[in-house]
């Protein structure tokens, strides 16, 4: 209960983010669902692995704050860094890294920074790029993080990402991109639950008792009750959660 009460609140500048965010890049028709449907047992595990990690998110944020990542007032980072060569990338990282932890971006520089995000090898630079873009309020930045999210195939990163997506709208094509990996075949039910929060989030913060029946009704038929659920679990406050693992 408690880690989803954090990851509710690490949430809930969702509630202020306004703007439009037109022309979905996924259809909105719901794909041919497979012949199969999620247990109750099945889908309390998926709750068990989504609070494993949000622990395990909160844990890799503490340890890098112990190895010394700060927000303090310092000389801001040489903005030219943000200019270079992607090229020079490796040879400057802790440059890059100081000032991905430093400013907010929008416009073009947005794409700068989803470029380093990509091509980095390192874990804390991708880390501060995809942050970074979550911190933007510019709906480049999250283009951008779908872009980084289809492009590395790692579920560290991608979970990170899907807790960054602001939707502004049900309708919107953050929350058709969402849908989308809900109802993608591929995706495990715990990456369900994770592309679900966002769409949650945003309908309580518009005072939706329910879901609406538009919104269910664009999410694959086999899911459709595990998101009711998991829409009413959030809504209590996390109990069922807590029951759950009990």
């Amino acid at each position: 209960m408690v880690s989803l009460i954090l990851a509710l609140l690490i949430a809930g500048y969702f509630f202020a983010r306004k703007g439009p965010n037109p022309a979905p890049e996924y259809s909105k028709a719901v794909p041919s669902a497979p012949n199969r449907s999620v247990s109750s047992s099945s889908f309390k595990k998926v709750r068990a692995q989504v609070r494993a990690k949000n622990a395990v998110q909160a844990a890799q944020r503490e340890a890098f704050l112990k190895e010394g990542w700060q927000f303090v007032q310092t000389d801001p980072p040489d903005a030219r860094v943000m200019d270079l060569d992607i090229n020079s990338l490796s040879s400057l990282e802790a440059e890059f890294q100081a000032h991905l932890q430093s400013n907010t971006f929008s416009g073009e520089m947005l794409d700068r920074v989803r470029d380093i995000a990509l091509r980095t090898e390192k874990q804390k630079t991708r880390f501060l790029a995809i942050e970074s873009l979550g911190r933007s309020n510019d709906v480049r930045a999250q283009e951008n993080l779908i872009s980084v999210y289809e492009k590395v195939d790692e579920s560290s990163v991608q979970s990170q990402i899907l807790g960054l997506l602001k939707p502004s709208s049900l309708d919107d094509s953050i929350s058709t991109f969402l849908i989308h990996q809900i109802n993608e075949s591929a995706s495990t039910d715990e990456v369900k639950a994770q592309a679900a929060m966002p769409l949650i989030v945003l309908g309580l913060s518009k005072s939706m008792s329910e879901p609406p029946q538009g919104l269910i009704r664009r999410i694959d038929p086999h899911w459709q009750m595990k998101f009711r659920e998991l829409y009413q679990t959030v809504k209590s406050g996390g109990k069922s959660y807590a029951r759950s693992s009990n």
